[in-house]
């Protein structure tokens, strides 16, 4: 059975990003559905899958790899600001951020260090905070 099934996709396009998203897009409508009963959500659903599904069994590996790649390319600045509350969120375990206050630049103070008198590296003004 396995082999069958690595030979039916052999060739093929499967699975990337855009499809991926697609796909829980529309378990997303699929469950807005069923909490609202509206059929619009259910057939738009349906649709998307059928499509991601065109997508995945698709032949034309480039012109799918050519349609993930404009995706990407359109959500990178989404997938960036994910990335950066993320390693924010991972640095607040361990450090204080302070804004200066004459240039508002972004400083990181460990913690736990007490009072500490802290000199902002871009206009190198002094200022005192707890860490």
């Amino acid at each position: 059975m396995r082999d069958r099934m690595i030979q039916f996709m052999r060739g093929r396009y499967g699975s990337d990003e855009l499809g991926r998203v697609t796909m829980w897009v529309s378990l997303i409508l699929l469950i807005v559905y069923a909490f609202t009963g509206v059929k619009a959500l259910a057939v738009i659903a349906i649709l998307v899958i059928i499509v991601t599904d065109f997508r995945i069994l698709s032949r034309n590996i480039a012109r799918r790899s050519e349609e993930n790649r404009w995706f990407l390319k359109h959500t990178a600045f989404i997938s960036k600001k994910l990335h950066l509350v993320k390693q924010d969120a991972q640095d607040r375990r361990h450090y204080h951020i302070y804004r200066c206050p004459n240039c508002r630049q972004k400083i990181r103070i460990p913690k736990g260090k007490g009072r500490i008198e802290i000199t902002c590296p871009r206009c190198h003004i002094e200022f005192i905070k707890k860490s």
